[in-house]
C-alpha cells in the first residue's frame, strides 16, 4: 500500500503562511492502477470523510481509482463529483479529507458539472480564512461566470491572509472583471495587499489592466 507521502503534493500557489502539504491531484488520478477493490459505494464515500493524514489511505485509492476508470464519461464524472460534495456536508468531514477533495474536485469540475449543488458547498470556503485554500483548489481551475462571480464575491468581503489569497486567485484566472477592484486595491494601505493586487493585474493583462497598473502609487 503506498505511504501517505506518496499521495501528497506541494502546491506553489498556495499562498501564505503555514501551508500543509495537499493530497495528490492530476497525476495521481492518471497513474492510479487500474487494479483494486470495487468501485466506490455509498459506504465508501463515507468513510472518506474521516480520512486523516496518517492511518489507512485505502479509501482515497479507491476513489482515484473510480475517477481514473470514469475517465471522461461525462455521467460518471458528475457522478463521482455529486458523490463528493455529499461528502463535504458531511458536519463531522475532517481537514485532511476536505483537502484530498478538493484537489480532485478541481480536476474534475467544469462549467457543465459546477451546479449550484456543488458552488453552494464550495463557495463558504472562499469566505473562511481557515478554509480559503481548499475552495481555491477546488474552485480555481474552474473557468465559468458564474465561480468568477463565487471569487468577486468573496475578495469584497475579504481581509487579510484570505484577501491575498483571493487576489491571487483571481489574477491565476486572469478575471478582467477584476480590474476594477484589483486597481482600488493598489492604493491599499497594506503593503502586502497592493503588492499583491499589481501583480494580479500584471498577470490578467486586458487592456484596462497596464493602465491601472500606470495610476498606481509609487
Amino acid at each position: 500500500m503506498p505511504s501517505l507521502t506518496s499521495l501528497l503534493r506541494p502546491l506553489p500557489w498556495v499562498l501564505l503562511g503555514p501551508m500543509v502539504a495537499l493530497l495528490a491531484g492530476c497525476a495521481g488520478l492518471l497513474n492510479a492502477p487500474a487494479h483494486g477493490p470495487a468501485a466506490m459505494d455509498a459506504a465508501s464515500y463515507a468513510a472518506l470523510g474521516s480520512l486523516e493524514y496518517s492511518g489507512s489511505q485505502r479509501t482515497l485509492e479507491r476513489l482515484d481509482r473510480e475517477i481514473s476508470s470514469a475517465g471522461e464519461d461525462p455521467a460518471r464524472v458528475s457522478a463521482i463529483v455529486a458523490s463528493l460534495v455529499q461528502v463535504l456536508r458531511q458536519p463531522q468531514v475532517t481537514f485532511a479529507a476536505r483537502q484530498a477533495i478538493a484537489q480532485r474536485l478541481g480536476q474534475l469540475l467544469t462549467p457543465r458539472n459546477a451546479d449550484d449543488a456543488a458552488l453552494a458547498v464550495l463557495a463558504p470556503m472562499l469566505e473562511d480564512a481557515r478554509l480559503v485554500n481548499v475552495g481555491r483548489l477546488a474552485l480555481e481551475p474552474v473557468r465559468a461566470p458564474a465561480v468568477d462571480a463565487l471569487f468577486m464575491g468573496a475578495l469584497q468581503k475579504a481581509g487579510g491572509t484570505t484577501r491575498l489569497a483571493l487576489i491571487q486567485s483571481v489574477g491565476n484566472r486572469r478575471m478582467a472583471d477584476a480590474v476594477p477592484a484589483l486597481a482600488m486595491l493598489l492604493r491599499d494601505a497594506d503593503g502586502p495587499t497592493a503588492e499583491a493586487a499589481a501583480k494580479a493585474l500584471g498577470g490578467i493583462g486586458t487592456d484596462g489592466a497596464p493602465s491601472a497598473l500606470d495610476t498606481a502609487p509609487n
